[in-house]
């Protein structure tokens, strides 16, 4: 039987961390996703007006992505298991709650979407998935009279590769 992995160089950070939290996000339709994916550090394609109706962008968010859980079988031979696809989950929470409740309502309908998602503060990183996301969003009322409303949004979406990671284009840090 051929060898089938073919494992990389594993490429160290060039500073001593990279920060967590995501800080933007940007769902892309299906229509675009495939130019985007394939350059996705490229600003002229996040920006393109042809591509405005394709592309929503949150410029200041805040979120978190759990990295996936894998979904496990039975193995072959003297492996015990084996993992052969993954659940990926993210929650964010977007600003802007007052006359955007169409926008969720439209958009957890739509099985075309993809996500990017911005991390970090100064050590930016892009990350792009490949496969299609479902969505949710809510915007959960708190009792205090020092809370405030955003949407919560979760984001699910099933892949054994992790996000495509890349350089920040300047659209989401403009």
């Amino acid at each position: 039987m051929a060898n089938c992995v073919n494992i990389p160089e594993f490429i160290e950070p060039d500073c001593g961390f990279e920060t967590g939290r995501i800080v933007a996000i940007a769902f892309i339709n299906k229509r675009i996703h495939s130019t985007i994916y394939a350059n996705p550090s490229n600003n002229a394609l996040w920006v393109d007006g042809s591509y405005a109706a394709d592309l929503f962008i949150f410029k200041s968010v805040r979120g978190t992505y759990d990295g996936g859980s894998p979904i496990e079988v039975a193995g072959v031979g003297d492996q015990d298991s084996r993992v052969i696809n993954a659940d990926r989950n993210m929650e964010v929470s977007i600003q802007g709650v007052k006359s955007n409740e169409s926008f969720f309502d439209e958009l957890v309908k739509s099985p075309d979407y993809m996500v990017a998602y911005v991390v970090g503060g100064d050590y930016q990183t892009l990350f792009i998935n490949n496969k299609r996301i479902s969505v949710f969003g809510g915007a959960p009322v708190e009792e205090g009279l020092d809370s405030e409303m955003v949407w919560k949004v979760k984001i699910k979406w099933k892949d054994i590769k992790n996000p495509k990671s890349s350089n920040v284009p300047a659209v989401f840090t403009t």
